[in-house]
């Protein structure tokens, strides 16, 4: 006979063990959702400031230094504005700066006009979180159009995607001890690597689109095609970024760059 006391003070016992598990993982998967957000603020506010105080698009007195956060717009509308700023960035993400004249209602953007197709697709491949969205961070600044000094805005959203995590792996195996990481890619064509000697220009391509980011990095890098993994699904790929006799070489598998461009 099933003594049924002892059968309903185990079933109770197992719902509030159940119940406290849950709470923990729970409350640990939103503390570290929480401190990525924190964390991924308080780069964008950096390289928001950084750009602010010693880009090539800030305004100079007679002796040459920066006038902080007044950006001129002779320098804006001549900005390549698919390429990141060259003074600013960070290896770990790729960003969009939009700049705004809010009295003359004018608008610049520089880099990736498309983080959040990545952010999606990212998720997608399960290798950002669900929870996941774009910050975009804001701070005020002047705008000087040769004549006025126009009250505006720059506001930055930054997010990690296929470039930034080819670009960051391969930096970090360049400069410390690691022999060999892996990182993932999706929704893109293919990779380019020019060799330009202590630096090199990792770029993506995918649809009609070239992105490039430029990493410091003095070991020669190679490219080999290796057997896909079986636990590969279209268009989401592993990869192996290797260091060994003093080169670079990452490997992917055949068949790794194909569709996921639908919206």
């Amino acid at each position: 006979m099933i003594d049924i006391t002892k059968f309903l003070i185990a079933i109770v016992v197992i719902a509030i063990t159940l119940v406290i598990i849950i709470y923990i993982f729970g409350t640990y998967f939103d503390i570290k959702i929480q401190e990525e957000k924190y964390s991924e603020h308080g780069k964008s506010i950096a390289l928001l400031n950084a750009i602010g105080e010693s880009s090539n698009l800030i305004m100079k007195d007679s002796n040459g230094q920066p006038k902080k956060l007044i950006f001129e717009k002779d320098k804006l509308d001549r900005i390549e504005k698919d390429k990141e700023l060259s003074c600013c960035y960070y290896y770990d993400y790729d960003y969009l700066l939009t700049i705004k004249d809010l009295r003359e209602n004018n608008e610049w953007n520089i880099g990736f006009d498309d983080l959040d197709y990545f952010l999606r697709k990212g998720k997608k491949c399960n290798v950002i979180n669900n929870e996941k969205y774009l910050l975009a961070p804001m701070i005020p600044v002047v705008i000087f159009n040769g004549t006025d000094y126009n009250p505006g805005s720059a506001i930055l959203t930054e997010s990690k995607t296929p470039l930034s995590n080819i670009a960051y792996t391969i930096a970090l195996v360049c400069s410390t001890n690691t022999k060999e990481k892996t990182t993932y890619v999706y929704s893109i064509d293919s990779i380019e690597i020019t060799d330009y000697g202590e630096k090199k220009n990792i770029c993506i391509k995918y649809g009609s689109k070239k992105r490039c980011k430029e990493i410091d990095c003095n070991i020669p890098i190679t490219k080999n095609i290796i057997t896909k993994n079986e636990n590969d699904e279209k268009g989401c790929y592993k990869i192996f970024i290797k260091k060994y006799d003093n080169k670079i070489e990452i490997n992917y598998p055949i068949g790794i760059f194909v569709d996921l461009y639908e919206k």
